[in-house]
């Protein structure tokens, strides 16, 4: 780039005059041979005078930005839920803006994505699998004039329909053991159950003899590969004693980091049971928060002032989405 050398120029910067400064060839050609460049090192062509759109040079910063930057990571205002009308086998995906690869889409979507169809719109391949996690992708070509969403059993590498080069990874679902979809919300990178999704329920007196023993749970069906952070609630269900109105229980939660599970222990408590009422049930207001990297967990139950007798349980009830 050059700054104007032309006639009547003031410290090489343009002036109205009189007299005014002289437009020059060299610096015009400067000025569109800069942004030129600019365009087709984003991989773009440039246009001519029958077709251009007079944002090319956005699109490109975009593009290159995507790229060199690598945020690919960037989303706003993505919501995901079941279909109202068949939450068992469709999805709802809408957004305002979604970085795909290096392709910016910068309008906002809205589209549903159905397990019983093929290609886009549905299952990029394969029938069918009960009992599986199903990755669901947003998918446009490179110029954006294609835009669909797909299925698929990958989370990393999924099979693009014809005509269709770019992909992004924006939610999952799993298709349970009867071929429903697992009820859920996701708003950006929260995705939770509609109702919490049990992984231990064991007695609490069983447990309370055994403590500080940690079962191991495998989560398989709860948390899809590439979660690692999970998102955990107590429960207790259990009858009154009066010999304790203050009754209350602990539940400890570990992830697996690093091949090793973690010696830092998620603490869920339950209080405030009070008086010889006949069955009491309890839910700790805050949930917690665990990492861990293999889809497993493990916990422990301290029973502590709670008496008489009663079932712990830990629910899954959401994880944070690696977009």
């Amino acid at each position: 780039m050059q700054r104007t050398e032309g006639r009547y120029n003031l410290n090489n910067m343009f002036v109205n005059g009189p007299p005014a400064t002289t437009i020059e060839d060299d610096w015009l050609n400067s000025v569109q041979e800069e942004i030129c460049t600019v365009v087709e090192e984003s991989g773009l062509e440039v246009l001519d005078a029958s077709n251009d759109t007079r944002n090319q040079l956005y699109e490109a910063i975009t593009r290159i930005i995507g790229r060199v930057c690598a945020l690919s990571s960037y989303y706003k205002n993505i919501k995901v839920a079941n279909n109202a009308v068949n939450p068992n086998f469709q999805v709802d995906i809408s957004f305002d803006e979604l970085l795909v690869e290096d392709v910016y889409i910068d309008t906002p979507f809205s589209g549903t994505v159905d397990i019983t169809v093929a290609g886009a719109g549905g299952l990029s391949e394969g029938v069918e699998a009960n009992s599986t996690w199903y990755y669901i992708w947003f998918v446009c070509s490179a110029d954006k004039v294609l835009q669909d969403l797909i299925l698929d059993v990958s989370p990393t590498d999924p099979t693009l329909p014809a005509w269709y080069t770019k992909k992004k990874f924006v939610s999952c679902v799993y298709n349970d053991v009867a071929g429903n979809f697992q009820n859920f919300r996701q708003e950006d990178d929260y995705y939770g159950y509609i109702s919490g999704t049990h992984f231990g329920l064991c007695p609490i007196n069983a447990l309370f003899s055994a403590y500080p023993a940690f079962a191991t749970v495998g989560c398989q069906a709860e948390i899809p590969e590439l979660v690692t952070k999970v998102n955990v609630l107590a429960l207790f269900v259990g009858t009154a004693n009066a010999a304790n109105v203050n009754q209350y229980g602990y539940v400890y939660v570990k992830g697996y980091v690093n091949d090793a599970w973690t010696d830092v222990q998620v603490y869920c408590g339950n209080r405030g049971y009070s008086g010889n009422i006949a069955i009491r049930t309890h839910i700790h207001p805050e949930s917690s928060w665990v990492e861990t990297h293999n889809r497993s967990l493990q916990y422990s139950v301290n029973k502590a002032n709670f008496g008489g007798t009663g079932t712990a349980t830990v629910c899954i009830v959401g994880f944070e989405v690696p977009l």
